[in-house]
């Protein structure tokens, strides 16, 4: 299975404790811009920064949910009590937080996309989560392709985890939205 290519210009970047992220980002030929960035913090610990890629601008979290169009959710992770076994406890509570009820019906793909978080995780890794309309969301750790899990439905989950009505960390999500 073929990659999507992520082209990334540094020329326009903002930095968040110490990590450069793009302003613009291409993948596979659409230009998609920075929506927002923020860091997950806990216990006075900063976790991970965090950046929403968009077609364009938006801080309707019900809209980016629902669309189906090009858009990534970027990991950074900053410290070392970010583990596989954390993430994944993480992103599980917010599957369930995003999908509600029908969670059930996505559990295939959740599962596919949790192996992701198998091996170790260290500091400095990056993951992208790349949705790409009629292709699925492909998941990268470290700009090296894992796989592509199908569905809108499974899109509208992971990136639910950031901004539905309970996210995994209400700043954040207001960060990722370019709310103050």
């Amino acid at each position: 299975m073929l990659g999507i290519l992520i082209a990334v210009s540094t020329l326009m970047c903002r930095e968040i404790t110490g990590v450069k992220i793009p302003d613009r980002i291409k993948v596979s030929g659409t230009e998609i811009e920075l929506n927002g960035a923020g860091v997950l913090s806990r216990i006075f610990v900063d976790q991970y920064v965090c950046g929403l890629y968009l077609m364009q601008k938006s801080s309707d979290e019900k809209d980016i949910i629902e669309a189906d169009e090009t858009m990534e959710i970027k990991i950074s992770v900053l410290s070392d009590e970010v583990t596989s076994a954390s993430m994944k406890e993480d992103l599980l509570d917010g599957f369930r937080n995003a999908a509600g009820d029908e969670v059930i019906n996505l559990i295939p793909e959740i599962d596919s996309f949790i192996r992701l978080f198998s091996n170790e995780i260290k500091v400095n890794d990056v993951f992208d989560f790349i949705y790409v309309p009629s292709k699925g969301t492909q998941t990268y750790k470290n700009r090296k392709l894992f796989n592509t899990v199908p569905g809108l439905d499974f899109k509208k989950a992971l990136f639910g985890i950031w901004l539905c009505d309970k996210p995994i960390k209400k700043s954040l999500k207001n960060d990722l939205l370019g709310k103050k």
